[in-house]
């Protein structure tokens, strides 16, 4: 059996009526992929694998979010299965994504291919049933043989196939996999749960992205928000949020947080003194104090906080965040090319490995591609597919050194940006497995 994963599309709204491509639109390779499918036709594969953030929902409109509703145990919501069925309309809509669907619905019909959709951080809203529903009249109404979801993993031979978001940065995770739709307290309505970091591209990054197409481009979102601030192009609320979330990164909000802990609320100052790393605390305390215009702002912002917000930014314990995690290294030697110096991927992908069974992790999640079969790989037999997105080619030392200060401009230079796709492929036999990272 041969299996193909690949990960991180992010498919959103396409283009304009004027054809211009929509300010948050990621994907722009329909072509490529219709070419991908046709390779894996020749290739005589069985199984293609998209691992997690096919579709980014967080990027179609209607945006619809709404600060303030939860779950009775403190889960913060966003959208209901309609919401979501709409926002899908629109990444099938004519001027979208609409080829894409029609080949990868020609592709299925026309072979013996199984196709499996695993979750992912930013495309929760395929678990609906609607969603669901609707994605099979899309692609021909294949039977659950053909065409399944997946939630949480998949095992084929001794390789285990996951998106990451669950071993990666602590703000994407969901609080339990298994169950993301809570009903909302405000309207009784069910809605998805909205971990930190989806709350974070919709209360925040997607404006940037609106005015830096290319911010989306430097992975983390995180440390793209973090190095506008350092570099001076990013001001305002949004540094005063950026805060509120490097203090609070530890929701989804438990029980606890949400009706125990105080709702003390704090100054900007004070706030500023909870960051733990000290580092980062020391360099928004100077931007804090040399910046009257950011700091009247960052003080709004604090003023405008809710009971409950302070009762997660109060909460024991959040995640450290420190400031390795978000500024990028320039020495040389590791598989990420230092763009961290601990990268809890790398942790969660030798926990698996210590599986009974588990020979090789797969993951998606980061948009950076490991070859765990490398010699200098960190952790051997752990590999990731890297995405379909445009991103910095780190293994040049000089886009390492701009990136760490990278500026305004150099966020609107396309040619900064370049697209590498990989996939993974696993060839599996009664005997043994056998997974190996090339490019399409």
């Amino acid at each position: 059996m041969r299996y193909y994963v690949i990960s991180d599309l992010h498919l959103g709204m396409g283009r304009l009526k004027d054809r211009s491509w929509h300010k948050l639109e990621d994907f722009m390779y329909d072509e490529q992929f219709k070419r991908y499918l046709d390779f894996i036709a020749r290739d005589g594969g069985d199984e293609l694998i998209i691992n997690g953030d096919w579709i980014d929902f967080m990027q179609l409109e209607p945006f619809g979010y709404q600060r303030g509703l939860f779950s009775e145990d403190g889960h913060q919501l966003g959208w209901t299965e309609t919401d979501s069925l709409k926002k899908l309309e629109n990444c099938i809509a004519e001027n979208a994504h609409k080829p894409f669907f029609d080949d990868l619905r020609s592709f299925l019909q026309d072979t013996k291919i199984r196709l499996t959709i695993m979750m992912g951080n930013h495309d929760p809203d395929l678990f609906w049933p609607q969603v669901q529903q609707r994605v099979r009249e899309l692609l021909g109404s294949p039977n659950e043989t053909k065409l399944q979801f997946v939630r949480n993993s998949v095992r084929k031979g001794t390789a285990h196939i996951e998106h990451g978001h669950q071993y990666c940065s602590p703000e994407n995770r969901f609080f339990n996999p298994d169950n993301i739709t809570h009903i909302c307290t405000a309207d009784g309505k069910e809605r998805l749960e909205m971990n930190w970091g989806t709350i974070f591209v919709m209360e925040y990054f997607n404006d940037l992205e609106r005015e830096f197409p290319f911010a989306d481009n430097v992975k983390t979102t995180m440390r793209a928000v973090w190095l506008g601030i350092r570099n001076g192009w990013v001001k305002g609320g949004i540094v005063g949020r950026f805060i509120k979330f490097l203090v609070g990164v530890g929701v989804p909000w438990s029980s606890i947080a949400a009706n125990v802990l105080s709702d003390q609320k704090r100054e900007a100052y004070q706030l500023i003194q909870q960051v733990d790393d000290f580092e980062l605390r020391d360099e928004l305390q100077k931007l804090y104090e040399r910046d009257s215009e950011t700091r009247l702002a960052i003080d709004d912002e604090i003023a405008r906080t809710t009971n409950k917000e302070w009762k997660a930014i109060n909460q024991a314990m959040p995640p450290p965040v420190d400031i390795n995690m978000l500024s990028p290294e320039v020495e040389e030697g590791s598989p990420t090319l230092g763009i961290f110096r601990d990268e809890p991927e790398f942790r969660g992908a030798s926990e698996i490995l210590k599986r009974p069974g588990v020979e090789y992790v797969v993951f998606g999640h980061t948009h950076m591609e490991i070859d765990g079969s490398a010699e200098d790989a960190k952790v051997g037999k752990y590999f990731n597919t890297g995405s379909w997105v445009n991103s910095m080619d780190l293994s040049v030392k000089a886009n390492r050194q701009r990136l760490k200060d990278i500026s305004k401009l150099d966020l609107e230079d396309s040619t900064l940006f370049s697209l590498r796709l990989r996939q993974v492929v696993i060839d599996v036999t009664d005997t043994e497995t056998k997974v190996s990272l090339s490019q399409i």
